[in-house]
């Protein structure tokens, strides 16, 4: 079964994974 906006999911999935990691990264920088 293919959803529809798959891709869309999945782009906002790695957007917010990258945020997550930019925000641990410039903590540890600190």
């Amino acid at each position: 079964e293919r959803k529809y906006g798959y891709p869309w999911k999945r782009f906002q999935e790695s957007k917010k994974f990258n945020m997550e990691h930019a925000k641990k990264k410039a903590m540890g920088a600190r």
